[in-house]
């Protein structure tokens, strides 16, 4: 009986494996339920992958994963507070009216935290995606 082959390079399921978490991290962009996934993969695989170049992507991934979560909840709370409006005006006691400006300028910011972090998220894949095909370690 024959046995199968075994791959030259003991890495190589690493290396898929990396892929496919950059995909899903990709897709999680667009749905948080996906990154979330893809942590919770990335972490299982995380001491498997000590002494390779996987090690760092699967460091990255994670860094670049709780950077996400740290900017969208940011965001997202600031965001939240356009129509919080009568809570902030009954915890500060000023009238509502008088808060609009200001509940403006930090739905207006927390908008922005998130679109930068969109744009992060983006970025994290890409330089990711970039270095996993040419066989780079992340910093």
């Amino acid at each position: 009986m024959k046995m199968p082959e075994q791959s030259a390079d003991p890495s190589a399921g690493l290396r898929l494996f990396a892929l496919m978490m950059y995909l899903i991290y990709g897709v999680g962009l667009l749905t948080g339920v996906a990154a979330v996934l893809a942590l919770l993969l990335t972490c299982l695989r995380l001491k498997e992958s000590r002494g390779t170049i996987y090690h760092s992507h699967l460091r990255w991934m994670m860094r670049g994963f709780g950077l996400c979560l740290v900017g969208m909840a940011l965001g997202g709370v600031l965001a939240w507070t356009d129509w919080a409006g009568p809570v902030i005006a009954e915890v500060t006691g000023y009238p509502e009216h008088e808060l609009h400006a200001l509940r403006r300028a930090i739905h207006g910011m927390g908008q922005l935290i998130l679109g930068l972090t969109w744009f992060w998220g983006a970025y994290f894949v890409a330089r990711g995606l970039l270095n996993w095909s040419e066989h780079r370690r992340m910093p």
